[in-house]
């Protein structure tokens, strides 16, 4: 719960922010995340499509919809985020298949966040 509640916070933040500032399209959100974070392209659709795919899910339908009207272009966000493999070798890759098991949803979720950042060269503190 606790985690569900802090992605939900995390999303509807970023979703409102970019709402109220007008940058609800897609390339001047990815151009905002390059300019505040110091981040590529590839790296900022990329970890914006993450969070957006773990908020689609772990949060309701109606509450996901929300995030869809702020952010139209959400679902092609969503579609640049890396694949993230659940019987991966290494580290991340078992930790995200122990998560998945003890706590399908919020937990692999959660794991699944941070292996995407790791993927994408991120740091887990910019999620």
């Amino acid at each position: 719960m606790k985690i569900r509640k802090s992605i939900a916070v995390s999303i509807v933040a970023l979703a409102t922010f970019f709402f109220m500032a007008g940058m609800a399209q897609a390339n001047e959100l990815v151009d905002l995340l390059m300019g505040q974070l110091g981040v590529t392209q590839p790296q900022a659709e990329g970890g914006a499509g993450a969070i957006f795919k773990t908020a689609q899910e772990n949060l309701k339908p109606d509450e996901f919809k929300q995030i869809e009207d702020a952010v139209p272009e959400a679902d092609s966000l969503i579609k640049a985020a890396p694949k993230v493999e659940e019987e991966s070798t290494g580290a991340f890759g078992s930790l995200t298949s122990m998560a998945k098991q003890a706590a399908p949803g919020k937990l692999g979720s959660a794991a699944e966040l941070s292996q995407s950042f790791d993927k994408l060269g991120l740091e887990k503190e910019m999620i």
